[in-house]
């Protein structure tokens, strides 16, 4: 992919979501008057490695196409669910260990949950009003028995040192 087409699909996206924002707006929605007590809360998170496309993920309480969607119709039944949320996952490969970055606000540390099973990374956490739960595929081996795990400011990172055992250096003849 050529840097004229990457900005080609940012321009593509950035005109979707302005879109998407100047639809809001012009329909007149105020949660406030729609009986809705939660925040609304949405966003995009985008990474890119190398020359792959970018990978583009919501998150948030709300899934913006389908509420979107609904405008103009009659919705009484939309609510944002605490329950609904998804957090902002970023997923970074340094030279030396795997780090995933998930944001939890609202949460005490005593209240999350981290697992492994496999190559799946499970967090839970639930607060007074606040509940997240994210599964998340990790893109390489990692050493079950060395993770640290760190909290703060609403933002949880862990750190999983890399799986090199099956790693063989082949002589070149």
């Amino acid at each position: 992919m050529t840097d004229r087409d990457k900005r080609n699909n940012m321009d593509d996206i950035f005109e979707e979501i302005t879109e998407m924002i100047e639809h809001l707006l012009e329909s007149g929605f105020n949660p406030d008057t729609q009986g809705m007590d939660k925040p609304l809360v949405w966003g995009i998170s985008m990474a890119q490695r190398g020359n792959e496309p970018p990978r583009i993920k919501e998150f948030g309480n709300m899934n913006m196409r389908e509420f979107l969607g609904s405008m103009g119709e009659p919705q009484p039944d939309i609510r944002i669910e605490p329950s609904a949320s998804k957090s902002m996952v970023d997923i970074l490969q340094a030279d030396d260990a795997l780090h995933v970055i998930i944001e939890v606000p609202g949460i005490n540390k005593e209240d999350i949950k981290v697992d492994l099973a496999g190559d799946i990374l499970n967090i839970n956490a639930q607060g007074n009003d606040r509940k997240y739960s994210e599964q998340i595929e990790l893109p390489v081996k990692v050493l079950s028995d060395q993770i640290k795990a760190t909290y703060k400011n609403g933002v949880l990172e862990v750190i999983f040192m890399y799986d090199r055992s099956n790693q063989k250096s082949i002589k070149i003849e």
